[in-house]
């Protein structure tokens, strides 16, 4: 399961539909955030 980030949670799913569910589940966690941190302001818009 994905972790709870604060107010991140939706970001966290558009992410999981774009690199793919299991990838999340290995990379959760601190690693999400880094991966995702430009990625979410582009998945913002």
């Amino acid at each position: 399961m994905l972790t709870d980030l604060p107010g991140g949670t939706p970001c966290n799913r558009a992410v999981a539909e774009m690199v793919g569910d299991r990838n999340v589940k290995v990379i959760s966690g601190a690693n999400l955030s880094m991966l995702a941190g430009s990625e979410m302001l582009q998945l913002a818009d």
